[in-house]
């Protein structure tokens, strides 16, 4: 019965390896605390004058996914505007923005 299309494998929680509840009980509570302490300067970034950004870069990557939206242009590894005129290599994957 396993083995036809669309079935699905209904075995017992406790049956499964213990090593993967470790593992997810381990890597859970470690993302989550990451995710709060990368969440925690939320009130600087947003604010009632609109969106603030501490750092340059934020303001680099903004740049390239403005671009890419409104001249619906995609995302290269080279920007024109980086080492003018000339353009130069962008250091992070065309993913990250």
């Amino acid at each position: 019965m396993k083995d036809e299309p669309g079935s699905v494998d209904r075995t017992n929680p406790s049956d499964r390896d213990p090593r993967m509840s470790a593992a997810l009980g381990l890597v859970l509570p470690i993302f989550s605390l990451a995710a709060l302490v990368r969440a925690i300067p939320w009130r600087y970034v947003l604010t009632s004058g609109g969106v603030i950004f501490r750092e340059g870069d934020s303001y680099s990557h903004m740049w390239r996914i403005w671009n890419a939206a409104s001249k619906s242009i995609p995302l290269s590894a080279r920007d024109p505007y980086v080492n003018f005129p000339h353009g130069g290599e962008v250091l992070w994957s065309p993913a990250f923005d």
